[in-house]
């Protein structure tokens, strides 16, 4: 299906995560809503506070969540309920899903992540899948070139039985070294996804390769 948008402006997941209220953001002109990232169950995030900060003098926000999140199905009531009123305002709207911190198990990752895109895939116009949040305390799957094969070779075996025809979106990080990139690219590629959320947040343990005038420990 075609994905069509009031306006070019759309706002990455992150900005919000429970789908709720979304008519209303095509008042302040969005042409698409990305909700989530949501977990296959809900997740408090990070314990400590304030988990997002401003940094005034390097004209920057600091986000340190944790992939917060009512869960798939929460985030998938919302966008159901809501999705006909958004496209009367000729926003679309996606759904962003991640797997679960703290799961290790490589075949238990690729079947909470196939329930959490299946359940995503029937309510929204796209689904991205955020393959590399920065901030869970947990390593990042676009950086696991294997496993990233093999969860996109999953997924999107399972989208060739599922109608109608919807975008699927990978999102990868912003730091990776080019030959994982081209790495990622090659399983990105092979794998038929439509396109690239390019990027997610910069890590903060690789600060110092940035010129920030805030200290780390500030």
């Amino acid at each position: 299906l075609p994905i069509v948008l009031g306006s070019p402006i759309l706002l990455a997941a992150g900005g919000n995560k429970t789908a709720e209220h979304l008519p209303a953001y095509a008042a302040l002109g969005f042409g698409g809503v990305t909700a989530g990232s949501a977990t296959l169950n809900p997740w408090e995030g990070n314990p400590f506070r304030p988990r997002v900060r401003l940094l005034p003098l390097d004209r920057a926000m600091q986000n340190s969540m944790g992939l917060n999140n009512p869960g798939i199905e929460h985030v998938a009531r919302e966008v159901d309920n809501a999705l006909g009123r958004c496209h009367r305002l000729k926003m679309a709207v996606g759904i962003s899903v991640a797997d679960t911190p703290g799961v290790v198990d490589e075949d238990k990752v690729i079947a909470e992540l196939e329930t959490s895109f299946r359940r995503a895939y029937g309510a929204a116009d796209y689904v991205e899948l955020n393959l590399s949040c920065p901030n869970t305390g947990t390593s990042r799957l676009d950086l696991d070139t294997g496993l990233l094969g093999r969860i996109l070779a999953h997924v999107m075996e399972m989208r060739r039985h599922l109608v109608p025809r919807k975008a699927v979106f990978v999102k990868l990080s912003p730091d990776m070294g080019m030959k994982t990139l081209d790495a990622v690219l090659q399983s990105v590629s092979d794998a038929g996804v439509t396109g690239l959320v390019l990027f997610n947040t910069f890590p903060g343990d690789r600060s110092k390769f940035l010129r920030m005038q805030t200290a780390p420990e500030d």
